[in-house]
């Protein structure tokens, strides 16, 4: 069975009227029936206490001539009242510390005077209704003075009867109530359901169909009608936006119909584009591979020849002339790193960077890199620290290529660190990793330079003005770090020096 609260607002509705007809009718019955049974009582009290009150005036002269027989047959005239089952009359004791004596009695029904207990013998007039029989006393005066009581007792048998009685027809008249209230309740309902029902089917319909087209019917001018009024203008407004949602929906297909069209043109040109510029790519490889490859062999010729003419294989040569040739012969050497630098990028770009790692000491590699940096440090007049362990930090690495990283954080340091500074080189780690710090007291850098120094090409405006170079050297030394599956970072502020940290993974034994 569903719970009350699943019902439907019918079935709810006539719930609510039977419950109500119900409880007033009940309390209706209730209040007319205790109404009937103290009425009937106090009818019944008050001819009791007539009939008592004229049998003690009988009975006066028969209790002072002390007359029982005539008592006896003034009390049996009570037996034409089938209602009286006892009567009794008591003579006042002349003791006074002593109750009333029993002076007559009249007991029809001798067996039902075994269900009423005794009482005692009150001074006044008084009654008192028992469960099945209503007792009275009455004195009986004679001369202002109690000289007796009378005591009658009724059956209330009738009274049982006709209360039952009026009980049965107040049930048959509730029943009565009841079939007419739901009858005219459910016509009553049917004007509050029927407006409801047709408003849930119109939302089940919208809600199934999604037909915003659907409108209830307005019954009315009250509460509900102005709700399904409410109701309809807001379907009205969620129609109008559906419709304008529709539209936009369609124009918004349209257009990324058209736009997925585009997109696909666009994309296939960008592919063409990639593919030229692969081509492209390719040929600015090999022609940058070429060129480098056909620069080296006169720069080298170059270089040889310089390096005799300053021995002296030619003859000897006055300063002026060996300071030219010294000039010419650095610039033959920048040459010939950069033309390095550019194959070693266009290596790492194409792939074609092959690295020969084998397991090596990182401390005595390190070690070896300062004392090649030594003498730029001494010519500048830089006092170049180094604090290596002496314990062995085995990494498995490239050599060439992580001296040349190496080599590029000492050597900047040095070339952009005034006399007289200060380069600190230190290396330390853990179980699981190696960290080289190179430290100067150079020119530093801002924020900003910081995050573009690792882009090829790119110097900051403070080293342009101190050393010439290509751009490049830190870029490929970041390269070949994460080759190697390493970090380089850097710290700096400008005017304060930096800060280069080169970590790398040690071998797992």
């Amino acid at each position: 069975m569903k719970p009350i609260r699943d019902w439907s607002v019918k079935r709810k509705l006539s719930l609510i009227v039977l419950l109500a007809c119900s409880m007033a009718t009940l309390a209706s019955f209730i209040i007319f029936i205790n109404y009937e049974v103290r009425m009937i009582r106090g009818e019944m009290v008050d001819n009791l206490t007539t009939q008592a009150a004229i049998t003690g005036a009988n009975c006066i002269e028969v209790l002072d001539f002390d007359d029982k027989q005539t008592g006896d047959k003034t009390l049996g005239k009570l037996s034409m009242d089938k209602n009286i089952i006892a009567a009794r009359i008591y003579k006042k004791s002349e003791d006074e510390t002593k109750e009333d004596e029993l002076f007559a009695v009249f007991i029809p029904y001798a067996s039902v005077m075994d269900t009423i207990p005794p009482r005692e013998i009150p001074e006044v007039k008084s009654h008192h209704f028992g469960e099945d029989y209503l007792q009275v006393f009455y004195p009986i005066i004679s001369e202002s003075e109690r000289i007796g009581m009378v005591e009658l007792i009724m059956d209330l048998s009738p009274l049982k009867i006709r209360t039952r009685n009026q009980v049965l027809t107040a049930v048959g008249v509730l029943f009565v109530s009841l079939f007419f209230a739901f009858l005219l309740a459910s016509r009553l309902i049917r004007v509050i359901c029927n407006p409801i029902l047709h408003l849930s089917e119109t939302a089940q319909t919208i809600s199934s169909d999604g037909n915003y087209a659907v409108r209830s019917r307005k019954h009315g001018n009250d509460e509900l009608g102005k709700f399904i009024e409410v109701f309809n203008d807001m379907l009205d407004q969620i129609q109008e936006r559906d419709i304008a949602l529709q539209k936009a929906r369609d124009e918004l297909e349209d257009r990324v119909k058209r736009r997925t069209a585009e997109l696909h043109r666009i994309n296939e040109e960008l592919q063409q584009a990639n593919e030229q510029l692969r081509e492209l790519d390719k040929m600015k490889s090999a022609f940058v591979s070429q060129a480098s490859h056909d620069l080296r062999t006169p720069l080298t010729t170059i270089k040889i020849n310089l390096d005799n003419l300053l021995r002296g294989v030619g003859g000897g040569l006055n300063e002026k002339q060996k300071k030219l040739m010294e000039r010419a012969q650095g610039a033959v050497n920048r040459l010939t790193n950069l033309i390095n630098d550019v194959l070693d990028l266009n290596r790492i770009e194409s792939g074609r960077m092959i690295l020969e790692k084998i397991d090596v000491p990182f401390n005595v590699l390190v070690y070896n890199v300062m004392k090649e940096n030594q003498p730029a440090a001494d010519q500048k007049q830089i006092s170049l620290q180094c604090s290596i362990p002496d314990e062995i930090y085995a990494v498995n690495v490239d050599v060439g290529k992580m001296e040349r990283v190496v080599g590029e954080l000492v050597g900047n340091a040095i070339k952009y660190t005034p006399k007289n500074g200060n380069v600190h080189v230190r290396l330390h780690g853990d179980d699981q990793q190696v960290m080289l710090t190179v430290k100067d007291s150079g020119i530093g850098m801002t924020k900003e330079e910081c995050e573009k120094i690792w882009e090829r090409f790119y110097r900051t405006a403070a080293s342009r003005q101190i050393a010439v170079g290509s751009g490049l050297g830190l870029s490929i030394a970041k390269e070949l770090t994460e080759m190697h599956e390493g970090r380089l970072a850097v710290e700096s502020e400008f005017n304060q020096g930096s800060c280069f940290t080169l970590t790398l993974p040690l071998i797992q034994r």
